[in-house]
């Protein structure tokens, strides 16, 4: 699964936990139904800006984070056990 199709799938699954439907979205960003359909599909190539504002309109952000996934996961497991050892 490429990181897009991951992102979308997030946006979709967040979008229905929250009872937020495709026309939602669309009124939300002014775009047509069709079109918010064909990006959490997959079947339309859109911005970065665009994605953004369906992600605002499913109330999730996007976060661009300047570290690799083992720096990310060594710096949870600290804060993990930093808060396991405080008990």
């Amino acid at each position: 699964m490429t990181a897009r199709q991951e992102l979308l799938g997030q946006l979709k699954e967040k979008a229905k936990a929250k009872g937020i439907s495709q026309a939602d979205i669309a009124k939300t960003i002014r775009l047509k139904p069709s079109n918010v359909s064909r990006i959490l599909n997959g079947k339309h190539a859109c911005t970065i800006d665009k994605l953004m504002r369906v992600a605002d309109a499913c109330d999730m952000k996007i976060v661009f984070v300047d570290m690799t996934a083992d720096e990310i996961g060594a710096r949870l497991h600290r804060k993990i056990e930093a808060e396991l050892n405080e008990f």
